[in-house]
C-alpha cells in the first residue's frame, strides 16, 4: 500500500438524531489512502480508524452511520475444528443422503458424457469434410468441458461425503466408548424374552402414562433423565385417572366400617411417584439409562424397539400419534430451556410437517418468531438459531410438500402483516435469512438453488418502490424503506464476515453476481440492488487488505489464508493452473464490471453519491482496485527475497490472465499507469525509510517494488500472448 493510504481518519459520527435518513446519504472518505504498516505512529492502531476499518464500522450506502463492527479474529486462528463439528447428527445424515443421491446423478452424467465423447471422436475420424470436422470438434470441446466440470463437482461432493462420514465415525466411536459405562434399568434381557417383546405388546398393555413414555422414548430419543421426566410430565399435564380408595368411617353405632370411594388423581402425580419404585415405568417400557459422550440418556434396552415403534406409531397408531404431535406443537418445545429437547422437538416438527403440512406452515413459524421476540434478550439469539434450523430442515426435506417455498412464503407473509413488522421482528427475520444462507452455501452445490431463492427475495425487498402519494405518508414510507434497504445491505455484509464463510464465498458471489447492473443501464437508473452488489465486494476487499496490513507475518504463506485465496486450493492444499478460473473470473469481472462505454461501473456509483463538502475527495475506484491487486501480490509472494513456490507463481499468472480478460484496453492502460506510479512511490518510501534507519521497512518497500515490477512485465507479456492467440 502507498504511504498516502493509511492515514485515513474516520469522520465524526453523528448521533441518530443528526443523521439524515434520505436516499442521498453522504459517503465520507478522505483523499488519503492507507500507508504500509510501520511508517507512522498511527499504525499502532492498525486499521482501527480507517473508513473501512474492521474494528471500526463499515459504511452502508443506505444510511449515513456505519454498521456493526467486524471481528477480524476469525483469521487469527489457523487451526480450526471440522466445519461440521457444531452441527446436529440428523443434519449431517441428511447431507450424506443428499450427497449420495447427487453423486449417483453426476456419475450417470459423467458416463453419458464419456460415451458422447467417444462417439463424437469416432464420428470425426469417419468424416472427411473439414467443415463437419470443425462442427464435431466444437461439440467435443463442449462435452469435454462439461465432463471436466462434472468431474470437479464429483470430486467436491466425494470430499464432502468423506468429511461427513469421518465426522459421524468419530461421534460413533465416542458414543461406543462411553456407552459401556451406562448400566441402566433392565439392561439385560434373555433372548426368549426379547423375542416376545414387541411394540404392539408394550403399547397395547400400557396405560396412558406408559404410552406417553413410549412416545417420548421414540420421538425424543436419548434425552437425559431430567429432561425425559419433564417432557413426559408436560404431555400428561391436566390429565387425570380415577383411583379407587377405601375409607374407614365410624357409624352412629360407633362401629368402624370400610367404604369404597373413588378419587381423581393427576397423572403427573402418579408419574412423579413412580420414580421411587424399583419396577417403575422405565423397566416396564424396556428402557434404560445409558451414557453418551459422558452424558446420561434414556434408550431402549432392545435396540430394535426404537425403529419398530416408529413404524408402529405411523402405521397402527396414526390417530394417537397425530394427537401427541399436536400436543407437542402446543407446548412450544422448540423454545424449551434445554437445547437437547429443542433439537428433538425440531425433528418431531419436521415429521409432523410431512404428515400434516397445513398445520405446520408459515403461520406457525410466524407465531414462533413473535414468541421469540417477546423472550428475554439473552435468549433471543439461541432461540432464533433453532427457528432458522427448523426452517432449513423443512427446506431440505424431500418428503415435505412445501419444501421449495416454505422459507419464502414465511418471509413474504411476515412482511405483508404490518403489525408484525416491528423493527425488532424485522431484525430477527434478517438474522434467520443470514443463517439459512450460510447453511445452504455450506452444504455445497445442493444448496445453491435455495440460496438463490433467498437472494431473489432480498433483491425484491431492496428494489421495492415507494408507492404512497400523500406527502406525509410518502416521507414516512421513505424512511421505512431506507431502513429496510440498509438492513438488507448489512445482512449481506455480515454474511461475508461470518466465521469460515470465505470457504463458500465464491458460491455466494456467483449467485449475487446477478445483482450487477446491465452494461447499458445509465448510472442514474441503478437500483439499490445494483449499488449494493457493486460496493459489497469492493468494500470487502478494502477491509480484508487492511487486516492483512496489520499482520505482515501472514504474508508469503502458502496455502494462503487470505479469504479470497483460501478457497483456491486442491484437497491437498496445492494449486493447479486454470483449476480455479471460475473463481478468479467472478472476482475480477465483478471488480472491473463496466458500462457499455467501457467505464468502470463503480465510478458511476461514487459519482452519484453526495459527498460532504468538508471531506470532499476524488475517489478513484480503479486505483483502489489496482492497490488491492498490488497488495494481493505481496500477500502471496511475501517479503523474503527468495524464489516463490511454483503454485504461487501459477496463481499470480492466472490472476493476470483473468484481469486481462475482464478489462478493456483503456482500463488496462490506466491500471498499468497506476502501477508505474506505485512502484515509484515504493522507491521513494524505501529511500525515506533508509534515511530514518529503518532497514526492515526499507526491505519491505524494496520487495513490494520488485514484486509489482515483475508482475507488470508478466502482465504485458500475457497481454501480447493472449492478443496473438485471438
Amino acid at each position: 500500500m502507498t504511504d498516502e493510504k493509511q492515514n485515513t481518519q474516520e469522520p465524526e459520527q453523528k448521533s441518530d438524531d443528526e443523521v439524515s435518513q434520505t436516499p442521498d446519504n453522504q459517503l465520507k472518505l478522505d483523499d488519503e489512502v492507507s500507508q504500509t504498516p510501520g511508517t507512522d505512529e498511527k499504525d499502532e492502531k492498525c486499521f482501527g480508524e480507517d473508513q473501512y476499518s474492521s474494528k471500526g464500522k463499515s459504511w452502508n450506502p443506505f444510511r449515513k452511520q456505519k454498521d456493526e463492527s467486524k471481528d477480524p479474529s476469525q483469521f487469527y486462528t489457523k487451526e480450526e475444528n471440522s466445519k461440521y463439528s457444531n452441527l446436529p447428527k440428523q443434519l449431517l445424515e441428511k447431507w450424506i443422503e443428499r450427497n449420495q443421491t447427487e453423486i449417483k446423478t453426476l456419475e450417470q452424467q459423467y458416463d453419458e458424457l464419456t460415451e458422447d465423447i467417444e462417439n463424437l471422436s469416432e464420428e470425426k475420424i469417419d468424416t472427411h469434410s473439414l467443415a463437419q470436422q470443425r462442427k464435431i470438434q466444437k461439440k467435443l470441446d463442449r462435452c469435454s468441458r462439461e465432463r471436466k466440470d462434472t468431474r470437479q463437482k464429483l470430486e467436491q461432493l466425494e470430499k464432502d461425503l468423506s468429511e461427513l462420514n469421518e465426522e459421524l465415525r468419530k461421534r460413533k466411536s465416542n458414543r461406543d466408548r462411553n456407552e459401556g459405562a451406562g448400566n441402566g434399568v433392565g439392561s439385560s434381557n434373555s433372548s426368549q424374552e426379547v423375542e416376545s417383546i414387541t411394540a404392539h405388546s408394550l403399547f397395547a398393555s400400557g396405560d396412558t402414562i406408559q404410552k406417553t413414555v413410549l412416545y417420548v422414548a421414540t420421538f425424543f430419543p436419548e434425552l437425559n433423565p431430567q429432561d425425559f421426566k419433564r417432557v413426559v410430565s408436560l404431555l400428561l399435564e391436566g390429565q387425570t385417572k380415577t383411583i379407587p380408595l377405601k375409607e374407614s368411617i365410624i357409624t352412629e353405632e360407633g362401629k368402624t366400617q370400610v367404604k369404597e370411594t373413588q378419587k381423581e388423581k393427576l397423572l403427573t402425580e402418579i408419574w412423579q411417584e413412580s420414580f421411587e419404585q424399583s419396577d417403575g415405568y422405565l423397566q416396564s417400557c424396556y428402557l434404560k439409562v445409558i451414557r453418551l459422550n459422558g452424558v446420561q440418556g434414556i434408550d431402549f434396552t432392545i435396540p430394535s424397539l426404537k425403529s419398530e415403534f416408529l413404524t408402529y406409531f405411523e402405521e397402527q397408531q396414526a390417530f394417537y400419534l397425530e394427537e401427541q404431535l399436536q400436543k407437542t406443537q402446543r407446548l412450544d418445545l422448540l423454545l424449551d430451556t434445554s437445547d437437547d429437547v429443542a433439537i428433538k422437538a425440531i425433528d418431531v416438527a419436521v415429521k409432523a410437517s410431512i404428515d400434516y403440512p397445513s398445520s405446520y406452515a408459515e403461520d406457525w413459524l410466524i407465531e414462533l418468531l413473535v414468541k421469540i421476540a417477546q423472550k428475554d434478550k439473552r435468549r433471543i439469539n439461541p432461540l432464533l438459531a433453532r427457528l432458522s434450523y427448523l426452517i432449513y430442515r423443512l427446506q431440505i426435506e424431500p418428503d415435505y410438500s412445501r419444501a421449495k417455498d416454505i422459507a419464502q412464503s414465511f418471509l413474504e407473509s411476515l412482511m405483508l402483516v404490518e403489525s408484525l413488522m416491528s423493527p425488532e421482528n424485522q431484525s430477527l427475520t434478517f438474522e434467520i435469512v443470514q443463517d439459512l444462507m450460510d447453511k445452504h452455501l455450506r452444504s455445497g452445490s445442493l444448496g445453491v438453488q435455495p440460496a438463490k431463492q433467498l437472494l431473489t427475495w432480498l433483491k425484491k425487498l431492496l428494489d421495492q418502490e415507494n408507492k404512497n402519494e400523500k406527502e406525509k405518508e410518502k416521507e414516512k414510507e421513505k424512511e421505512k424503506l431506507q431502513k429496510l434497504q440498509a438492513d438488507v445491505y448489512n445482512l449481506l455484509n455480515r454474511l461475508l464476515w461470518q466465521s469460515g464463510f470465505y470457504y463458500y464465498i465464491y458460491d455466494f458471489l456467483e449467485i449475487l453476481k446477478e445483482w450487477l447492473p446491465e452494461k447499458d443501464i445509465p448510472s442514474e437508473n441503478y437500483s439499490p440492488s445494483n449499488i449494493s452488489a457493486l460496493l459489497l465486494l469492493f468494500v470487502y476487499c478494502k477491509e480484508t487488505v487492511l487486516i492483512w496490513n496489520s499482520r505482515l507475518d501472514w504474508y508469503g504463506e502458502w496455502p494462503s489464508i487470505y479469504p479470497l485465496f483460501a478457497p483456491l486450493k486442491n484437497q491437498d492444499g496445492s494449486y493447479t493452473s486454470n483449476r480455479f478460473d471460475r473463481e478468479l473470473d467472478i472476482l475480477f469481472s465483478w471488480l472491473f464490471h463496466s458500462t457499455s462505454q467501457k467505464e468502470l461501473a463503480l465510478i458511476n456509483v461514487f459519482n452519484s453519491l453526495q459527498l460532504d463538502d468538508i471531506e470532499r475527495t476524488n475517489i478513484n475506484p480503479l486505483e483502489e482496485i489496482g492497490d488491492f491487486i498490488a497488495e494481493w501480490l505481496v500477500i502471496l509472494r511475501g517479503f523474503d527475497d527468495v524464489e516463490s513456490d511454483k503454485e504461487v507463481e501459477n496463481l499470480i499468472e492466472d490472476m493476470a490472465r483473468s484481469i486481462i480478460s475482464n478489462t478493456s484496453r483503456s482500463l488496462k492502460s490506466e491500471l498499468s499507469d497506476f502501477w508505474t506510479s506505485l512502484t515509484e512511490k515504493y522507491l521513494d518510501q524505501g529511500a525515506k525509510s533508509n534515511q530514518l534507519g529503518d532497514r526492515k521497512l526499507q526491505k519491505q518497500f524494496t520487495a513490494r517494488r520488485k514484486i509489482l515490477r515483475d508482475f507488470k512485465k508478466k502482465f504485458r507479456a500475457l497481454q501480447k500472448e493472449m492478443k496473438a492467440a485471438k
